[in-house]
């Protein structure tokens, strides 16, 4: 999320710094830009009706996708019986969460429903700590897959006790982050009609919000981008491993791709806000791409379970009824084959 603010004087004429581009500022001058002002607000091209459509078509496909993930724990209980897939569940509750904020955003956008404040402002703190709360969930997964492919003595005969007790905490944090960014002025969070997302307000106050959403996550992200390299690595060690031993399976690793395409994803978005790859805020109507990316990182755990997770996908409604379907085809074909067969019926 970016702290946004009014365009800047600086040291330069207000008229003349318009003309600048980011690649004329020094690092020395964008740090002092984006401590005390955040960056300049690109006009969109497009209005408040065409970004609304497209965030709240993004938005129901998510929430969608998410509760088919939702039906497969409903159909079989015993999913639940394994801790990754807790993990995998509680993560997606959280992700629902946000993905009902984007809703009600794009709606809040469609109609320029800029008088609410105190609504907006909750939902904005919903929204940024679930957000938050999201990525210690991402930890927690990585940390249990890697506990599997190195197959980690610490806790071996109370390791789903030690999970939950994991789960619980990221609820705590979760709770306490929701609590703080509630009751801290300065830590509220607004939305923004011109670039058509959530950002903090230019103040110092407001700046301390910023970074510790910034660095709590990042910091989430840092470890976990530290655990995927060991887990990389034990990968690498049984592809060139003749032993048997090995307790690691295929769907092991695809639930490894889905934990780090999930990191990678919000990894991604990260950097997008911080402008490390470009400055998307100075390109116009590509302002609108991280709000975009934000609404798409709730979607991510949804997506890459459903396409890496057999256990999961397997007991969808969507995909207990298409099989059905199928298999109902399937029955009828031969009975008619059978009838063609005998040339006095008619």
């Amino acid at each position: 999320m970016q702290i946004h603010g009014e365009v800047f004087d600086y040291e330069y004429n207000p008229n003349e710094i318009l003309n600048y581009t980011y690649d004329n500022l020094t690092s020395e001058e964008l740090d002092f830009i984006y401590k005390n002002y955040g960056p300049v607000e690109a006009k969109l091209n497009m209005n408040n009706v065409e970004v609304g459509i497209i965030h709240l078509a993004l938005s129901i496909s998510s929430i969608i996708l998410q509760l088919l993930v939702f039906s497969s724990f409903y159909n079989d209980k015993e999913l639940f019986k394994k801790t990754c897939f807790q993990i995998i569940f509680n993560h997606g509750i959280l992700c629902f969460i946000q993905q009902v904020c984007h809703i009600l955003t794009s709606i809040t956008t469609i109609f320029l429903i800029e008088h609410l404040v105190i609504t907006s402002t909750i939902i904005g703190s919903i929204l940024t700590t679930a957000y938050i709360g999201s990525t210690s969930f991402i930890l927690l997964l990585t940390l249990n897959r890697l506990d599997i492919v190195y197959d980690i003595k610490i806790f071996y005969y109370k390791k789903n006790i030690f999970y939950l007790y994991g789960i619980i905490l990221c609820y705590i944090y979760t709770i306490s982050v929701f609590i703080l960014y509630t009751v801290l002025p300065e830590y509220k969070v607004r939305f923004s009609f011109l670039t058509y997302e959530w950002v903090y307000d230019s103040s110092p106050e407001t700046y301390m919000a910023f970074q510790f959403e910034k660095h709590s996550v990042l910091t989430f992200l840092g470890i976990s981008f530290v655990l995927q390299f060991f887990i990389f690595l034990r990968i690498l060690f049984y592809r060139y491993s003749n032993s048997r031993k090995n307790k690691f399976v295929p769907d092991d690793f695809k639930i490894i791709i889905h934990g780090f395409l999930c990191f990678a994803t919000t990894l991604f978005l990260e950097l997008i806000w911080d402008g490390v790859f470009f400055q998307v805020y100075w390109l116009g109507s590509l302002a609108v791409i991280p709000h975009i990316l934000f609404i798409f990182s709730s979607t991510t755990n949804s997506i890459f379970i459903l396409c890496f997770v057999r256990d999961i996908r397997k007991n969808t409604l969507a995909y207990k009824y298409l099989k059905k379907k199928v298999k109902n085809s399937t029955t009828v074909k031969p009975i008619r084959s059978i009838k063609n067969l005998n040339p006095n019926r008619k």
